[in-house]
């Protein structure tokens, strides 16, 4: 700062400052805009890691007050306890956790999907968040899909087609990342590929 001139970023600030900025970005093309969104920021974050997120680490990500995530956060508490029977785990020195099987990680993405309302353009922009989106593995999902319902005789509306592809697409994705459900009767992980060959037959 220079009295007579103002302000000023150094030239060996610069690089420093840029980077801030980029990442800023990074983070405000997912900024929620209503308490909607940002409910289902928090669950992604939820079902998408394995460790404890805590209130300050949401806010700073969504530029929001801690108290205002804290109110979201038991929203999050109440629907998943009134849909699925979940009971998030908390830690005062950690924060928010969702310790429960694969199993039911998927009944809640598959609610969510289901009933994403008005929500649609927010949840498509949490699957590029997570790298879930791929616009021509969708298209090929949906065709096949929609081939094989027809060579089945079941009729099949346009949206339950929609709903189960991005399920699909979820479900390849996860087990990308090493969310494998567990088979109870032998103790060891199901990791199998979806059977896009027998749509195909």
């Amino acid at each position: 700062h220079i009295r007579t001139k103002g302000y000023f970023i150094s030239e060996q600030e610069r690089d420093r400052v840029k980077g801030i900025i980029l990442e800023n970005e990074k983070y405000s093309i997912f900024q929620p805009e209503t308490s909607e969104e940002r409910e289902l920021y928090i669950l992604f974050t939820l079902l998408w890691r394995h460790e404890y997120i805590s209130l300050e680490q949401i806010a700073n990500e969504i530029y929001m007050s801690k108290t205002t995530v804290y109110t979201d956060f038991r929203r999050v508490e109440d629907y998943m306890e009134k849909n699925f029977g979940i009971n998030l785990s908390v830690s005062r020195t950690k924060g928010f956790c969702l310790n429960e099987t694969e199993e039911k990680k998927r009944e809640v993405l598959s609610h969510i999907v289901a009933n994403h309302g008005q929500r649609y353009k927010y949840l498509m922009k949490m699957f590029h968040k997570y790298d879930i989106w791929n616009e021509e593995e969708y298209h090929e999902i949906l065709h096949l899909l929609h081939r094989w319902g027809t060579n089945m005789g079941y009729l099949t509306s346009n949206m339950d087609l929609i709903h189960l592809t991005l399920e699909i697409q979820i479900l390849k994705t996860r087990m990308k990342r090493g969310f494998f459900v567990k088979n109870q009767g032998l103790n060891q992980e199901v990791n199998t590929s979806f059977p896009f060959t027998q749509l195909e037959n």
